[in-house]
């Protein structure tokens, strides 16, 4: 036990399975000049309404896959009183203006239940806004992902959630049936889509095999509707005329490449802000990122 140590976590933040994720929240405060929060204003980024400005919204635990919390709200006084002096003296526009790094090692999405495939997506939080913002700023901010292709899934299953899918659930780094997203409108007339993101560079192209890696999917899952591959890049020539794809699109099958992505997502951006959580982001560790990034790089 190191009661000193612990001393040092954020304030609203506590480990909701034993010591989950608290070496890596030890060693970012600690690079960040030992203490430093990042304080997330709520007016700051999405303009929300005077009442919703009002209040602060942290996770009681951490979030994420194996251990996430459920929110809790205090005002911006309560959060003032618990918050040690000098710490909390950045707002999240001036640490995003300062490194848009920062986006792709914060919290961007809340998970809920377990499912039989993964895990349920119950909010968006600031910094996916955030990088919606980036992107419609840039779109080249994309390409950003292939560096963490994990957080370009969140990001994808966020997106849905946003859209208004009633039911979103984000799939495991590993063994996941070829679907990283699935969503689903249930009831009469239900409609579930399967998702394959795909985080590449420029250079990088979907290939026909990925296209056919699909259609096996498909063919697997009895209740998909249709397939989708979305990527930041773009597919090989000849696939959108191959006599092989074309009779399954595009009701069977979605081919999103990086512009029409991108244009997909803006169509979203003013979406109603609902279930939009806005939560005091945890942030890897270096070595965490590199570990993170090692076991999801799936092609």
């Amino acid at each position: 036990m190191m009661p000193e140590e612990r001393n040092e976590l954020p304030p609203g933040v506590a480990s909701s399975r034993g010591d989950f994720g608290l070496a890596s929240l030890m060693e970012h405060w600690k690079r960040r000049s030992r203490g430093r929060a990042i304080e997330i204003r709520v007016a700051d980024h999405i303009g929300l309404s005077d009442a919703a400005s009002a209040q602060t919204i942290s996770p009681v635990g951490i979030p994420s896959e194996e251990a996430f919390g459920t929110p809790g709200v205090r005002s911006p006084s309560e959060r003032a009183e618990d918050t040690e002096p000098g710490t909390g003296t950045g707002s999240l526009g001036e640490e995003l203006a300062s490194s848009p790094e920062v986006l792709l090692q914060a919290t961007i999405v809340n998970l809920g239940d377990r499912t039989n495939d993964g895990h349920l997506i119950i909010a968006v939080a600031i910094p996916w806004l955030a990088i919606l913002r980036e992107i419609e700023r840039d779109p080249d901010f994309l390409f950003r992902f292939a560096t963490n292709p994990r957080k370009f899934e969140e990001f994808i299953a966020g997106a849905y959630h946003r859209a208004g899918w009633p039911q979103v659930e984000l799939t495991p780094r590993s063994n996941d049936g070829g679907r990283d997203v699935i969503a689903t409108k249930p009831g009469f007339g239900s409609i579930r889509f399967l998702d394959q993101v795909k985080a590449y560079s420029p250079g990088t192209l979907v290939t026909h095999n990925d296209v056919r890696a699909m259609l096996g999917v498909l063919q697997t899952d009895v209740n998909a509707s249709k397939g989708l591959i979305t990527t930041t890049s773009d597919f090989q020539p000849g696939i959108l005329s191959s006599d092989e794809f074309k009779r399954f699109l595009p009701h069977r099958l979605e081919l999103k490449n990086g512009r029409q992505l991108r244009g997909w997502l803006m169509s979203i951006a003013d979406a109603p802000e609902i279930d939009t959580i806005i939560a005091e982001p945890f942030i890897e560790s270096d070595s965490e990122h590199r570990g993170r990034s090692g076991r999801s790089g799936r092609s």
